[in-house]
């Protein structure tokens, strides 16, 4: 009888260890996931971060582009107190007009740029909205 007593408190604490254990393992769980999540969102970061430098940079060094900037930021006269009191509609229409009045050969490459970018902007509101800042 006196056997059987201790073996039941042999096999309480036995559970009890084994429980604490559990706990222990999936509290060092959570952390390592909340780590690797660290990582993956500073890496996905990092990666946006590299390839919209490297973008900027082309499009900075690129023989095509600058000029093309130019003439459509002469076109729509950005620093006008007029554009700067124009809402984001007022300006995108402003924008659309200027397009239309660059040369087909001006127009095409601006229209993928513009697209690009806001194809970009979409794929960040997207990664925003699940929460990977």
């Amino acid at each position: 009888m006196e056997f059987n007593v201790n073996f039941n408190r042999l096999n309480r604490w036995l559970t009890l260890g084994a429980n604490v254990g559990i706990l222990v393992g999936l509290g060092a769980l959570i952390v390592e996931i909340n780590q690797s999540n660290a990582i993956a969102l500073a890496e996905m970061e990092q990666t946006r971060s590299d390839g919209l430098r490297e973008w900027r940079q082309e499009w900075a060094l690129n023989d095509h582009v600058v000029p093309m900037m130019v003439r459509i930021l002469s076109i729509l006269d950005v620093n006008s107190s007029m554009y700067q009191e124009m809402d984001v509609q007022e300006q995108l229409a402003a924008f659309e007009s200027a397009l239309n009045e660059l040369d087909p050969e001006d127009r095409l490459p601006m229209v993928f740029l513009v697209s690009s970018e806001h194809w970009d902007y979409e794929n960040l509101y997207a990664q925003y909205q699940r929460g990977l800042n």
